[in-house]
């Protein structure tokens, strides 16, 4: 009887070290089909419709400071859209950053191109942008018609009020980072964040080299 119970106890112990076995690989199965989180993708390249050289006929009112600053040290404009995934990530990237820094950067303002007026405030309200200059663009007619961007999210540099480059991305920091490795004059440096904007090549490009987007 005693050897029975010993064998039983065994028995019972193997296929416990057996389940313990099985359950671990099963656990280290699952694991290797959950993707890493996804890198955020660094990519900008100068977008070819933009018209470079272009003035706008008519500033908003929220974007005069702005458009001031542009006659100072480069100002970017950056183009959000309310139906862009990407451009939710961007726009929380540009709320952080204002916090941050406690007060309005200046040379920089975002552009909310939406459906309809409500759209676009519902997406500053909802992303923080409160305290950042900007623009709802109600079906970004004003961008499209001042400079030809209909990409977001995009980004915009002017200096006195004239398009220089125009760029599409995918991250706020990887854009700006982008644009340092570009070093020119002191005068052609962000006054807040000394961040130069790239020289437009004849063509009508900007020369800063990027990687082609899938």
């Amino acid at each position: 009887m005693i050897y029975s119970v010993d064998i039983l106890f065994g028995v019972v112990l193997l296929l416990l070290v057996v389940a313990i076995v099985i359950l671990f690989a099963m656990l280290g199965e699952l694991a290797s089909r959950i993707p890493a989180a996804a890198e955020p993708d660094r990519t900008v390249r100068p977008i070819d419709t933009a018209r470079i050289g272009a003035v706008a006929a008519e500033w908003p009112a929220s974007l005069e400071d702005v458009l001031a600053h542009s006659s100072q040290a480069p100002a970017m404009l950056a183009v959000l859209s309310t139906a862009c995934s990407t451009c939710q990530t961007v726009a929380v990237q540009i709320a952080n950053e204002q916090r941050r820094a406690g007060r309005p950067k200046p040379g920089l303002a975002v552009i909310v191109s939406c459906p309809v007026d409500r759209v676009g405030e519902d997406f500053v309200e909802r992303q923080g942008l409160g305290a950042v200059p900007h623009y709802v663009d109600a079906g970004g007619r004003w961008v499209a018609e001042s400079f030809g961007v209909t990409i977001s999210p995009s980004a915009l540099l002017l200096r006195n009020g004239v398009l220089t480059s125009a760029h599409m991305f995918h991250d706020f920091t990887a854009m700006r980072d982008a644009l340092s490795e570009r070093p020119t004059s002191k005068e052609e440096r962000w006054i807040s964040n000394p961040i130069p904007a790239p020289e437009a090549s004849a063509d009508g490009e900007s020369s800063l080299s990027s990687a082609q987007v899938p």
